[in-house]
């Protein structure tokens, strides 16, 4: 470790990871620029994990292993965790299925100098893949639209490692979320006015798509995750409140919050249907006579037309909602990969020399 270089602290949450940590510890440990820490917070592993790191930090004293001893159980509790204990000038938040490219923290901390320590965070472009790297299949750019706009519509404009953060002006993840805490801390850091920016640079994450983490349909309908819905959603909506931003976002608000009520509705949860439409007027996105127009006829529709009736549903919604003629259109909420994924490498590139001239 040089120690005329600042410290990177990179946190790693880690539950049953026994078959994919050991690569992930591989891209760490090959890192060209060699003044950092790695933090692994185990979340309670059942197989063999907790015996492969501490193999690791025995191996090199920059990786430090932690149990989780608190609740609640999760990956926000863990990169919690291991905030609290991080001596690094700067955080990333890397998981533990996700892959570093060698030069990934050289990269970030000279644009870091480049740039003059003068933002909060940089995010950086990452690529997404399967099993192994060369079936690398999207490229994770900037969005050419509001990045908080894009976030409250789940058009995620980066993902968890993306960014590189002074960890002085990291704010802390939201513990009680079973879902969507990626989403809600970029939120919440967007609003408490961090300042940021894109950097035009060689993707240097792999960010490891799996059926891990893309959650099938059951599970997504477990009482804690139908929860979590309400949770977020009241809480970004006090973000946004604190960050006098709620305004603004309003019509984003209420897309989102169509989302939640057909997950609801589909699945017969009326109560928490409910309490969507009742955080919705408690920050003054609905009117009361909305909220009854919304709660009475749409379980209405659905039970006669059932699950096929969405569609139905999406525009009931906006005819009951007085603000519809400016709200976003439904089919602008399904752009996910919009200008920000490119699969093809070459435009990327020709993008990134371009910023480089």
């Amino acid at each position: 470790m040089n120690k005329n270089e600042p410290i990177v602290s990179i946190i790693t949450p880690i539950f049953n990871r026994k078959d994919l940590i050991k690569e992930t510890h591989q891209s760490v440990i090959s890192q060209t620029y060699t003044s950092w820490e790695w933090i692994i917070v185990d979340d309670g592993s059942e197989d063999n994990s907790w015996k492969i790191i501490q193999d690791f930090a025995q191996q090199d004293n920059r990786i430090k292993v932690i149990k989780r001893e608190r609740i609640p159980k999760g990956a926000p509790t863990c990169r919690n965790i291991g905030l609290e204990v991080a001596k690094g000038e700067y955080v990333i938040f890397l998981d533990s299925d996700d892959l570093l490219a060698d030069f990934c923290l050289e990269q970030r901390v000279e644009a870091i100098k480049k740039e003059g320590n003068k933002y909060d965070f940089l995010v950086f472009p990452i690529r997404t893949f399967r099993q192994n790297l060369l079936d690398i299949n999207h490229l994770q750019l900037p969005s050419q639209y509001d990045d908080l706009e894009e976030f409250i519509l789940w058009n995620t404009p980066w993902y968890t490692t993306a960014p590189i953060i002074k960890r002085e002006k990291t704010i802390q993840w939201n513990e009680k979320l079973a879902l969507y805490q990626d989403v809600d801390f970029n939120i919440r850091m967007i609003v408490a006015e961090r300042t940021y920016k894109f950097i035009y640079a060689k993707p240097d994450v792999y960010w490891r798509y799996t059926e891990h983490n893309s959650i099938s349909r059951s599970n997504l309908f477990t009482p804690q995750k139908l929860e979590a819905r309400v949770f977020f959603l009241e809480g970004i909506c006090e973000a946004l409140k604190k960050g006098d931003k709620l305004k603004k976002y309003d019509k984003a608000i209420y897309t989102l919050a169509e989302r939640f009520i057909f997950d609801f509705i589909s699945q017969n949860q009326y109560a928490y249907f409910k309490e969507i439409l009742s955080l919705l007027v408690k920050y003054e996105i609905i009117t009361t006579l909305e909220f009854y127009k919304l709660y009475i006829i749409l379980p209405l529709i659905h039970n006669q037309l059932h699950y096929t009736s969405l569609p139905v549903l999406w525009k009931l919604s906006r005819k009951l909602y007085s603000i519809t003629n400016q709200s976003i259109p439904i089919t602008d909420t399904k752009k996910i990969m919009r200008s920000k994924e490119l699969t093809d490498i070459k435009e990327y590139m020709k993008v990134y020399h371009q910023s480089k001239n």
